[in-house]
């Protein structure tokens, strides 16, 4: 059992990352408050907003629904607002799959580039 550093629980070892520096070995904050600590450093959110926004999402992608079981969904932000790394935290606009992140990163959030796209699968879909 460890102390979490951040929420001060009392956690099996198993919650803790692995940290070959630390006298312990693992890591001096838990696995949930690691990962709400990233999301707020580059995303403007936390671990329970993150959550919410799973669960009015159905646990699934905002796009295609896909859940993903061994890793979290990437938060998807409107790049007009905060083209770099680093968000404001209020142009997140929802947590997608892998697949769904890339096609609008590789669409330039372009909604008639999507739109033509979509046409054109339908086209030959139903030749």
């Amino acid at each position: 059992m460890k102390r979490c550093g951040t929420c001060k629980q009392e956690l099996p070892c198993e919650e803790f990352h692995k940290n070959k520096n630390a006298k312990d070995g693992r890591h001096f904050r838990c696995k949930r408050c690691e990962s709400s600590n990233q999301l707020k450093r580059k995303f403007g959110i936390n671990m329970d907003q993150y959550e919410i926004l799973l669960s009015v999402q159905g646990g699934g992608c905002a796009i295609c629904g896909f859940k993903q079981k061994h890793k979290r969904l990437a938060v998807d932000h409107d790049h007009a607002c905060c083209s770099g790394d680093i968000t404001c935290g209020k142009c997140v606009r929802g947590l997608l799959c892998e697949a769904c992140n890339h096609m609008l990163g590789k669409a330039q959030d372009d909604s008639d580039r999507l739109r033509s796209a979509a046409d054109y699968v339908d086209k030959w879909r139903n030749r």
